[in-house]
């Protein structure tokens, strides 16, 4: 019995050995997958020849665009006047130099430039004025004055609108008369004086009978619709005035005072006068 135990652990015990044995060989004969496998070495390609780096210029920057209203809104488009033709127009003219008519006549497409062609009259007369000499005598006045003109004028609207400046000339109708006389009798001493003995005054004062004119205005001489008014403010240049003086009577020796009465008037030289005109347009 005990011959057959140790046979069978001595079976036992080779084959156990043969186990390790085919283990161990096993073992050593299989290849090792968790080494590092080197790959080939394969050449890395020529790197290429760099090309001289070009030189670039900057651009010139633009400063920036500044805000303004003509780039936010938009401007209507401006229309295109058309021309209004010659024109013809007529007006009633109320001046400080007389009443008249005038005729109108434009000489641009646009009536920058009008002629006018007027004449104004206005008599004025004082009869038996009385006029305190000193606290004792009175005068009685009469004068007989005439105002007016007949002249060629020409407008210019530099802007235009109804705006204008006034050159041109006239014929003047300026004439003032006068006489002049004790309205009572005077006492001196015991010597009482009619008025015809102590005499009368005879005055008259005349400009140059042509004057420049120059003024400036509003208001189109040829309006724009049907009717129109103007107002002007201007001046004439009459010269220096002329004087007639002539007494009768005791005062006869006062007429050498002429002279006198010229010279006194020499600086009045310009006759200004305001203006306004009732306008009517009479071509289309």
């Amino acid at each position: 019995m005990k011959v057959r135990i140790m046979k069978i652990k001595q079976l036992l015990f080779l084959f156990i050995n043969l186990l390790l044995t085919c283990f161990i060989c096993y073992s050593q004969n299989k290849p090792n997958t968790n080494l590092p496998v080197s790959p080939a070495k394969v050449p890395a390609p020529a790197a290429p020849a760099k090309a001289p780096a070009a030189v670039v210029k900057p651009l010139p920057v633009a400063p920036p665009l500044k805000a303004s209203p003509q780039m936010s809104v938009v401007q209507p488009l401006k229309p295109v006047k058309e021309p209004l033709g010659p024109g013809i127009g007529m007006g009633l003219k109320f001046s400080t130099n007389g009443l008249g008519i005038e005729f109108s006549k434009s000489l641009t497409s646009q009536r920058k430039v009008v002629m006018r062609g007027f004449a104004t009259y206005l008599p004025y007369q004082l009869s038996n004025f009385p006029f305190k000499f000193n606290r004792s005598v009175v005068l009685n006045i009469n004068m007989n004055v005439k105002l007016g003109a007949i002249g060629l004028l020409f407008d210019v609207h530099p802007f235009n609108n109804s705006f204008k400046l006034t050159v041109g000339a006239a014929y003047m109708l300026l004439n003032a008369k006068s006489t002049a006389m004790l309205k009572d009798s005077i006492k001196q001493n015991d010597i009482t004086l009619s008025p015809e003995e102590v005499g009368v005054i005879n005055a008259e004062i005349s400009g140059s009978p042509i004057a420049p004119y120059a003024g400036i205005g509003i208001g189109r001489a040829i309006p724009r619709k049907r009717i129109g008014f103007s107002v002007e403010i201007g001046t004439y240049y009459m010269g220096s005035p002329k004087v007639s003086f002539v007494c009768n009577g005791l005062l006869e020796p006062t007429s050498n005072q002429q002279k006198v009465l010229e010279e006194n008037l020499k600086t009045n030289k310009w006759l200004p006068q305001i203006m306004f005109n009732l306008n009517f347009r009479l071509t289309k």
